[in-house]
């Protein structure tokens, strides 16, 4: 079995723990009275990070990426990774919708989900702007072959 599939597990497991973490976290720092957000944080997870992650497995598994290898040479992008790369957009535009749209650095800040990082709106979003470069830059490297 190539290594790839292993490492893309490991890191669903990873974006799981985070998961549960901001779960816990929310559950934490509820005001009373007010529902904790676990059940909305859940929902996400599952409906917008899960799903690439297992198709990014699935593709590494089958051959079908030429850029989801964790080890050099990478092979040119495939229609696979352009469509995963779609899918990834797809997901930072609903995100930034709800930050910025429908509350949603109210609701990681009140709730301290960053507390080591921020507990202001502001910054919040700040950090998910940050996130999207840094996320959106490293995958068109890759895509386009300046990353080997």
């Amino acid at each position: 079995m190539p290594t790839a599939p292993i490492f893309w597990l490991m890191c669903l497991g990873v974006v799981i723990a985070n998961g549960l973490f901001f779960i816990h976290r929310a559950r934490e720092n509820c005001p009373i009275g007010e529902s904790d957000g676990s059940a909305e944080i859940l929902r996400a997870f599952i409906r917008w990070i899960l799903p690439l992650f297992v198709l990014v497995i699935i593709g590494s598994a089958t051959g079908l990426s030429g850029v989801f290898r964790e080890l050099p040479p990478r092979d040119p992008a495939t229609l696979f990774d352009f469509l995963c790369f779609a899918l990834l957009l797809t997901s930072f535009i609903r995100g930034t919708f709800w930050l910025f749209r429908d509350g949603g650095a109210e609701f990681v800040a009140e709730r301290r989900l960053l507390r080591t990082i921020t507990n202001s709106e502001t910054e919040v979003k700040i950090w998910w702007i940050l996130l999207i470069i840094g996320a959106t830059g490293g995958w068109v490297a890759a895509l386009f072959g300046f990353v080997r």
